[in-house]
């Protein structure tokens, strides 16, 4: 296939909160939520907008987050829409 399938299929944007401990259960109507450890991924068709509402619906679990960051489509996302796991350039082979 070409170099370009590899976006159409996984080229997705997310929006990652992490906390500090277990995060809150959260929910959307528009967005795919999914829990790894202390972060939270959400998926869907406009992640900037989910992003704001979920920070908005934080209430008091907002002291415990860390950080939140918005991933566009990439070579990273596809990546992680592939392996379920974020690149790390200086991962050490097991």
């Amino acid at each position: 296939g070409s170099f370009a399938d590899p976006f159409a299929a996984y080229g997705t944007s997310a929006v990652e909160r992490v906390f500090d401990g277990l995060p809150p259960v959260v929910t959307h109507p528009t967005a795919t939520i999914e829990t790894i450890g202390s972060r939270i991924r959400a998926t869907g068709p406009d992640v900037t907008a989910i992003a704001s509402e979920l920070i908005a619906s934080l209430e008091a679990d907002r002291t415990r987050l860390k950080s939140i960051e918005i991933l566009h489509a990439s070579l990273d996302t596809v990546f992680l829409a592939v392996t379920g796991r974020r690149y790390d350039a200086v991962e050490v082979p097991s």
